[in-house]
């Protein structure tokens, strides 16, 4: 099936999704694992667990902030602040914890995606190997050097994109757009250039827009993507492609829904996912979903 049949089977089959089922209450369901202690994480876009690290989360603000990123524990106790050296922050939007060029080790990539005005021709994302933490050490601030710089553009026109995933199991990065009616995937295989300007391929649309932030489980087997309301599943067979995968009904996970709440991933083991939000009203906190195995079973049936 070429890839034109795939998209108009996929948009019905989505059709049928959103006209079928409807999440249940969430209420019962999160778990608040505590505030983010520190008050210059005002705006937290991008979030992931450390592989590197137990316990250790990454963090970042959202656009109008320095070039750093943030380590706190999984109960938002403040652990450091990295700053990437020599390099700009413009708008970034999404952070994630992936296999690079270097087997055996731990990377973070940084997606300075962001472009809310379309501006910018020009995106990049940032890769660099993961720092060492312990959740025990006094907070420290410090310098990451050796830093990738990934350039790309969309063969498409520009785009304000705030949702970065990469597949563990082939170190492919994605990108989904956030502007659209229908958000839009996009993909840059491995070995990504880091001397050249890349151009991502774009693969499909989702039924839905607004898409803040995704993640990949760390066994590759289930695909989060989020918007400002809901949190879609996918679950994956490692035989299948991302985009195989996506193009297929997700399931709705349960997701209370938190004021300008961009920020979603994965725990290391697989067996839930955090999420948070930038403080407006109301201190951000980070919450935890335990990941029910029965909407892996909704999934497979069907809605």
């Amino acid at each position: 099936m070429d890839w034109k049949r795939k998209v108009i089977a996929a948009s019905f089959a989505f059709f049928l999704f959103f006209t079928a089922f409807s999440p249940g209450d969430d209420s019962s369901q999160r778990i608040d694992m505590g505030k983010i202690e520190n008050d210059l994480l005002s705006e937290a876009s991008g979030l992931a667990a450390s592989a590197k690290n137990p316990g250790v989360l990454w963090i970042h603000n959202d656009s109008g902030d320095t070039n750093r990123i943030f380590a706190m524990s999984v109960t938002g106790r403040h652990l450091g602040i990295y700053y990437l050296d020599d390099m700009k922050a413009r708008d970034w939007e999404d952070i994630a914890v992936a296999p690079g060029p270097v087997k055996g080790k731990s990377y973070l990539y940084l997606a300075d995606t962001g472009d809310n005005d379309a501006k910018h021709l020009m995106k990049r994302i940032y890769r660099f190997e993961e720092p060492k933490v312990d959740t025990s050490q006094t907070a420290v601030d410090t310098v990451l050097a050796s830093i990738d710089v990934i350039t790309f553009q969309y063969p498409d026109g520009k785009r304000d994109a705030e949702g970065l995933m990469v597949d563990p199991l082939s170190a492919d990065i994605y990108i989904v757009s956030k502007r659209e009616q229908q958000s839009r995937l996009y993909r840059m295989p491995f070995p990504q250039s880091v001397s050249d300007i890349s151009t991502a391929e774009f693969f499909t649309q989702l039924p839905f827009r607004n898409v803040t932030a995704c993640d990949i489980s760390p066994n590759g087997e289930g695909i989060l993507i989020k918007n400002y309301k809901h949190v879609y599943f996918w679950k994956r067979d490692s035989q299948l492609s991302v985009v195989e995968v996506v193009q297929n009904p997700p399931v709705e996970l349960p997701y209370i829904v938190e004021s300008q709440g961009e920020a979603i991933c994965w725990s290391r083991d697989g067996g839930g996912y955090y999420t948070t939000s930038e403080e407006n009203e109301e201190e951000a906190h980070i919450y935890y979903y335990p990941f029910d195995d029965s909407k892996i079973k909704n999934q497979e049936e069907g809605p």
